[in-house]
């Protein structure tokens, strides 16, 4: 009797199973071949898979790597059009910048494969100076024509150095057409250390990106307040509809002294486009007598993001943070609130700050999602933990915000089960306790 084996399955279920295989980010790559030899509908399958994303992470062997890519290529056409991401520059150099964008071997084998990759949507650029030699790099006239031409929409820079945000703003020219950019860890520190004059940046006329709608910013240094003025002093993304100023999870924000008065200056530039928002801890910023009145907040932003710290500075933030919300049309918000031991110390000086938030966001916000991160000593015994953090979360719920409880919360257990994610008809709530040391009790 002759049983039924895995080559005996459907090649609709075989093309099913090969990609939910290809989606698991546990399974690892390398057994795609052992794959390959059993099953061989998923040839083309696993050739998307493993195109999809090309890196070339080090400087010295981009050119022979692009070498050999656009020579298999040239004899097997159909891998380019798998071709979805390019990622050039290393996404970890920690400010070890390679000058990869001015080698003369690299910029034309890339042009060209930009070219070739007619299904090119995002491209990812780490870790480089392109302005070392303070020069434009010889090849990239040819590569500036190919991007311009192509279909990318997602542009994300990393690890950068710019001499300032002219420069910036020269390069992100290079690409007309995204409709989401991403900026992690820039600098622009470069000039301070060169005791040259700073060379103006190319005097091409940058046209307006009208496709651009998502801008991302993963750092809050002067550099990239700067970066904001180019954009209003240019008008260069126009229809900006979502904003997201945050940080980097590697390290704690390092905020400009500018990061306020910079935000209340960018914000009215969005004003007739901006729908979503995510702000930073506000905790963390410095506040002046003038800071600590509301944003205003543009009238079609409907959805806002930020995180609380329970204690960390002073109720400024949240002060500013409800009396923005109240003179706001702000239906949805997403908030993080972090807490520790420390909170009920602090507690009679938090208490009208609390209160006014919780007013606010009972009577203005149509839906909630709520994380709680609870921080509990770690020199407590397991016990001790499990009660503190209980006691925490009863605190936060009934005594910080009755009113959030009550209209959020109250279709879910009276207490947070830690790491379940509860849903009810107005909100969402996810809590999770964390062990943290007496030294970083304040930074859960």
């Amino acid at each position: 009797m002759a049983y039924a084996t895995a080559s005996d399955l459907p090649p609709e279920l075989k093309s099913l199973i090969t990609k939910e295989l290809i989606m698991d980010s546990h399974w690892n790559p390398a057994s795609w071949s052992s794959l390959a030899m059993v099953w061989r509908e998923s040839w083309n399958d696993i050739r998307a898979a493993r195109f999809m994303t090309v890196r070339f992470l080090r400087t010295d062997a981009m050119p022979s790597r692009l070498e050999r890519l656009l020579a298999l290529v040239s004899s097997a056409n159909t891998i380019v059009s798998c071709i979805k991401t390019i990622e050039m520059g290393h996404p970890r150099c920690y400010g070890i910048h390679e000058a990869w964008f001015g080698e003369r071997e690299i910029l034309p084998r890339l042009a060209v494969l930009v070219s070739l990759s007619k299904n090119l949507k995002t491209m990812k650029l780490y870790c480089l100076s392109p302005h070392s030699t303070r020069t434009i790099p010889e090849g990239l006239p040819a590569l500036t024509d190919v991007l311009r031409a192509s279909q990318i929409e997602h542009l994300l820079i990393g690890e950068y150095t710019f001499i300032s945000p002219g420069w910036l703003v020269y390069y992100l020219s290079m690409f007309p057409r995204i409709k989401k950019l991403t900026l992690m860890d820039l600098s622009f520190a470069l000039r301070a250390r060169d005791p040259r004059p700073e060379p103006d940046a190319p005097t091409r006329t940058i046209e307006p990106n009208r496709w651009l709608r998502s801008l991302r910013i993963f750092s809050n240094g002067d550099g990239e307040m700067q970066f904001l003025e180019a954009i209003m002093q240019r008008d260069i993304f126009p229809n900006i509809a979502c904003l997201d100023y945050s940080h980097t999870m590697q390290s704690r924000p390092s905020f400009s002294e500018n990061f306020l008065p910079a935000m209340r200056h960018f914000l009215p530039y969005t004003s007739s486009t901006l729908v979503s928002l995510t702000f930073p801890e506000l905790n963390h910023c410095f506040f002046s007598a003038k800071e600590e009145r509301p944003f205003e907040f543009p009238p079609l932003l409907k959805d806002f993001r930020t995180t609380l710290d329970l204690p960390f500075r002073d109720r400024k933030c949240i002060h500013l943070l409800a009396s923005s919300i109240l003179n706001s049309h702000i239906s949805h918000m997403s908030l993080l609130v972090r807490y520790t031991d420390k909170v009920l110390e602090r507690l009679p000086s938090l208490n009208n700050a609390l209160r006014a938030l919780d007013d606010v966001l009972a009577s203005k916000i149509d839906h909630l999602v709520w994380e709680g991160r609870c921080g509990v000593d770690s020199e407590m015994g397991n016990d001790a933990y499990e009660e503190r953090a209980k006691q925490l979360d009863e605190w936060l719920f009934s005594d910080a915000f009755p009113k959030v409880n009550k209209k959020f919360f109250a279709d879910m257990p009276k207490v947070a089960v830690s790491n379940v994610l509860e849903k009810g008809r107005n909100g969402s709530r996810i809590h999770k306790n964390v062990m943290v040391f007496n030294s970083v009790a304040g930074a859960v």
